[in-house]
């Protein structure tokens, strides 16, 4: 539990050094309310996290929740198809 939770905030912390660099960008996530945008982060930065700790189940778990929320989220879209590219 605790492993997830670093790696969710290691990952996080490397996307808002990218982002405030201007090397990713999402704007839709700014469009949803607070609430959902707070639970797209978590879901996002889990799958991410579980990838890291190669529970890739889990990983696409989270990112379809990700979807559920905001089906345009784009970085979820993209890991996606790194999974079923992955999975062939």
């Amino acid at each position: 539990k605790y492993l997830g939770k670093a790696l969710a905030n290691i990952s996080k912390a490397k996307f808002r050094q990218k982002a405030a660099k201007g090397e990713i960008s999402d704007t839709k996530i700014s469009t949803l309310s607070k609430s959902k945008t707070k639970q797209v982060n978590k879901h996002y930065y889990m799958g991410v996290a579980y990838y890291s700790g190669g529970d890739y189940q889990q990983e696409l778990k989270e990112f379809n929740k990700v979807l559920k929320i905001d089906p345009n989220h784009s970085r979820s879209i993209k890991n996606i198809d790194k999974i079923k590219k992955r999975n062939k």
